[in-house]
């Protein structure tokens, strides 16, 4: 973590062009990677290992979360423009964060629902990171 917050104070000399710090997308993919790293493999793990579900049943935990972002991508893609990058990253951290307070009240009772609807709620936070930190990474390519 100390190289990513060493990153980000990183002067924008790297930057082809000016104001954009290819370090701060670096740090943002990294997060953004260990953001879906958890719930995409580990929730499943747990449900089978600790719960006793089959592997197709917690598989299925994640649909509600994908559903959610393949629904809402077109409509980050449209108000992107208008609202810009910055606003939409932190939105997604915001409700991201909160998904992760949600999934904090799992235990050996919760059903297969609670787990849902957390994933769901994850999936509202992912939704808005998604085309806003791959633009900010892609931004700086050569436009040939």
């Amino acid at each position: 973590m100390s190289t990513a917050a060493a990153s980000i104070s990183v002067p924008n000399v790297a930057a082809t062009r000016p104001g954009i710090n290819p370090a701060v997308t670096n740090v943002y993919y990294f997060l953004f990677g260990f953001a879906l790293f958890g719930p995409t493999v580990l929730i499943p793990q747990m449900l089978q290992s600790l719960y006793g579900y089959t592997a197709t049943d917690a598989g299925l935990v994640l649909g509600p979360g994908a559903f959610v972002i393949v629904a809402l991508a077109p409509l980050i893609v449209k108000i992107l423009p208008r609202v810009g990058i910055k606003p939409l990253i932190f939105t997604g951290y915001v409700i991201f964060a909160i998904a992760m307070w949600h999934y904090a009240s799992i235990d050996l009772g919760t059903d297969y629902k609670h787990v849902a609807i957390a994933r769901a709620i994850q999936g509202f936070g992912i939704a808005p990171l998604f085309v806003p930190v791959s633009q900010t990474g892609l931004f700086l390519l050569a436009e040939e």
